[in-house]
């Protein structure tokens, strides 16, 4: 079955409306060479969610193990808040969210039937021609 990838970008900085401090001695820019979520729908209610990095945070004294290391914390910190944000109630906070923004969330929702009915589809498929 096929895989339901999305990729979002951000091709102009400035249009995230966000004001940064100039870059002195003091303060430095990591650079993200690329970045993003992978997220592989499993059934309807699991998915699998891979986030991938690659930057440099130009840190010359700091050895590169010690920037693996600390980065795996970081993204295993941001995959638990994913999940535990995955798991809510009727009436908290994430579900009027989605119920305050119907176009986004409806989109997604809409584009999910549409990826397993295709794959309910090519499964049977797959049933009929090896049986």
């Amino acid at each position: 079955p096929r895989e339901f990838i999305r990729s979002l970008t951000a091709e102009n900085w400035e249009a995230l409306d966000a004001t940064f401090p100039p870059e002195t001695d003091e303060i430095v820019r990591a650079i993200i060479h690329m970045g993003g979520f992978l997220i592989k729908p499993v059934s309807r209610d699991v998915t699998e969610v891979h986030y991938m990095l690659n930057l440099d945070p130009r840190l010359a004294y700091v050895p590169y193990y010690l920037v693996n290391m600390f980065t795996g914390q970081f993204i295993h910190t941001i995959l638990e808040s994913l999940r535990k944000a995955a798991e809510f109630d009727d009436d908290s906070e994430y579900a009027r969210r989605i119920e305050s923004n119907k176009a986004v969330y409806g989109y997604i929702q809409e584009q999910s039937e549409i990826y397993w009915k295709t794959r309910e589809l090519e499964e049977n498929e797959e049933k009929q021609t090896t049986a």
